[in-house]
């Protein structure tokens, strides 16, 4: 296969990601990438250290906060039971990442986490990817989200 034959299948696979939000939720979604670019973007530069040296960009996606929103967290009975969440987003390739809610929830850390589907303003390869502002590694920065699971 032709390499630029292989770069339209990698991106029209990028294109065609859908993400399952799942758990404990009032309304599970199945978003792809389409749907989170049609949501209010906001942009993020950051810089974090990888294996291969460090990585620099301007991201632009969905608060990930904004898609839990729309889901609808359930919240158990118990007291604090809104911050006993952890949210383990998952790639395509089973490498997964687990946020607390807290860091998430505007009103306690409001870290600014997103699912990302831009990079300096070009649609991103693998489609989707949860973007943690702050990390000094970009250990919790998954590649190709396709589930993302409140616990």
């Amino acid at each position: 296969m032709a390499l630029a034959a292989v770069w339209l299948s990698v991106a029209a696979s990028a294109a065609s990601a859908q993400v399952a939000v799942s758990g404990a939720v009032s309304k599970p979604l199945t978003l792809t990438v389409a749907d989170l670019a049609a949501e209010p973007q906001v942009t993020i530069h950051v810089t974090f250290n990888t294996s291969h040296g460090a990585e620099t960009g301007d991201y632009t996606g969905v608060p990930l906060w904004s898609v839990l929103q729309q889901a609808g967290v359930v919240d158990g009975p118990a007291k604090g039971g809104h911050l006993r969440h952890g949210i383990l987003v998952t790639g395509a390739d089973g490498y997964g990442a687990l946020l607390s809610i807290g860091e998430l929830d505007p009103d306690f850390a409001n870290d600014g986490a997103i699912l990302a589907v831009r990079k300096e303003g070009q649609p991103l390869d693998e489609g989707v990817r949860l973007v943690v502002p702050g990390d000094k590694k970009g250990g919790r920065s998954v590649r190709h989200v396709v589930g993302i699971e409140v616990q």
